[in-house]
């Protein structure tokens, strides 16, 4: 991940108002970001990039508040992210409100 990225994603993290989610709602959401993170061009795309980065850090953060490895971590976001790609090219709805939801609870990238 490119240094600015990081950057981001870490200020994100940060600077959030709310406590981070439970492990399972931050590795779900940070697979269905990912998985729509590679979807295309353009500002929604742009959007779940922004937003995986956020879940991702979320996600291993949350995993390290409750002793898993970051390896076990990583396994688990891989499944996940490849879990959601089938999901969203299958257009299963759930699978798109997931998204939706996630989306709309990523702390803004811009203040």
């Amino acid at each position: 991940m490119p240094l600015v990225h990081l950057s981001l994603a870490l200020t994100m993290l940060a600077a959030g108002d709310k406590p981070l989610p439970a492990y399972d709602a931050a590795l779900n959401c940070a697979g269905v970001t990912q998985a729509a993170s590679r979807f295309g061009e353009g500002p929604e795309t742009a959007k779940a990039f922004d937003s995986a980065m956020y879940w991702s850090l979320a996600a291993m953060e949350a995993a390290r508040a409750n002793g898993l490895s970051a390896s076990a971590a990583q396994a688990d976001q891989d499944r996940a992210r490849d879990a959601y790609k089938a999901l969203l090219e299958d257009d299963d709805a759930d699978a798109w409100a997931d998204l939706a939801g996630c989306l709309k609870a990523t702390p803004p990238t811009s203040g």
